[in-house]
């Protein structure tokens, strides 16, 4: 069960992604634990990619969130054709790195890496 409510910093998120990416894209997505397992991990990069970063700590916002990373993980995965709730969390975290990466105040702001993905 995912502990609602609590979060990593930016930098300890970066260091547990490998991990949370394994669970996504390279297991077998025919085991019967795959969907229940990529959901929780998904719920964890969601929480993570729609913190922002203010005034009192700018270095627990997205610039610091492996985005590239995120962006490559989602479009490898959707290479793999999953269905179902697993595929529109993959959309949703297309979308949140997308918000996250805008240039908004709080926000990281997209580089090359991000772009050419």
């Amino acid at each position: 069960m995912l502990v609602t409510g609590f979060t990593l910093s930016s930098a300890s998120f970066a260091l547990a992604f490998p991990f949370l990416r394994y669970i996504v894209q390279k297991a077998d997505m025919t085991s019967e634990d795959y969907e229940e397992n990529a959901n929780v991990a998904l719920d964890v990069v969601l929480a993570h990619l729609r913190k922002r970063a203010s005034a009192d700590n700018l270095f627990d916002g997205p610039t610091f969130m492996p985005m590239e990373d995120l962006l490559r993980m989602s479009c490898e995965t959707f290479e793999r054709k999953p269905v179902g709730p697993v595929g529109m969390k993959l959309l949703s975290v297309l979308q949140e790195v997308c918000s996250a990466s805008n240039g908004d105040p709080g926000c990281a702001i997209a580089g090359d890496g991000e772009v050419t993905v």
